[in-house]
């Protein structure tokens, strides 16, 4: 698998492959965001929010109840919409890295809550684009080390891919 050369290939997994990829790679994305030295500006509010946010959709996706419909993803996609505004505008001005960590789990929680298929499967889409672009930029692990992490994802990629293709 050559992520390079395949940019986009997630695009192919079905919706809940592509929220299971996403969950994984925003954890491994978000570091970036806990480990930035905030302005004191910054409310812990704000700090805080993708870990909990990330916690909450892990614990509802691992217990297979369904997190479209828990009230909770709607309120910290709520308490997301500020920040993102804020980030989109240049109120709040971080690094690209930071900053995709931050994007990398409102998408997720946007896809969850998205009433359209075709619309959840782009905003988990954009969700492993930027936890991707803040794992690579900070070099917080190698195109290996990720290679390796999302294989499992790439192969059912394929796999979905080719049962379409016969379809």
């Amino acid at each position: 698998m050559n992520l390079n050369n395949d940019v986009g290939w997630w695009s192919l997994l079905v919706k809940r492959d592509q929220l299971e990829m996403a969950i994984l790679l925003c954890k491994n994305a978000l570091p970036v965001w806990k480990n930035y030295d905030f302005p004191p500006s910054i409310s812990n509010n704000i700090k805080s929010l993708p870990s909990k946010a990330l916690i909450t959709v892990e614990a509802l996706n691992t217990t297979n109840k369904n997190p479209e419909i828990d009230e909770s993803v709607k309120n910290y996609f709520t308490a997301f919409v500020t920040p993102f505004i804020q980030i989109q505008d240049g109120d709040l001005d971080f690094p690209y890295a930071v900053k995709s960590s931050f994007l990398s789990v409102f998408y997720m929680l946007k896809g969850l809550l998205s009433k359209k298929n075709s619309a959840a499967v782009e905003d988990f889409s954009t969700s492993i684009s930027k936890s991707l672009d803040a794992i690579y930029i900070s070099k917080m692990m190698t195109i290996h080390e990720t290679e390796a992490l999302i294989e499992k994802y790439f192969l059912l990629s394929l796999q979905q891919k080719k049962s379409r293709d016969s379809n």
